[in-house]
């Protein structure tokens, strides 16, 4: 979404209305958070550390 000055006053410039930014700022903050790989998760994305780690069998064998 933004990462200088720059492109702050150029995003924010193009919204129309406060829904439009709303709509804009989730989306990115889902993209952030969801889409992206991180580093505390071993550069997986949250979906792919989930799905490695939910499949691996528990210390009790389950």
């Amino acid at each position: 979404m933004v990462g200088r000055p720059a492109q702050a006053t150029r995003f924010i410039a193009r919204l129309q209305s406060l829904a439009e930014a709303k709509r804009e700022i989730e989306a990115w903050r889902r993209d952030y958070n969801e889409s992206r790989p991180h580093m505390a998760l071993n550069d997986l994305t949250p979906g792919e550390f989930v799905r490695q780690y939910s499949l691996r069998p528990t210390a009790e064998g389950s």
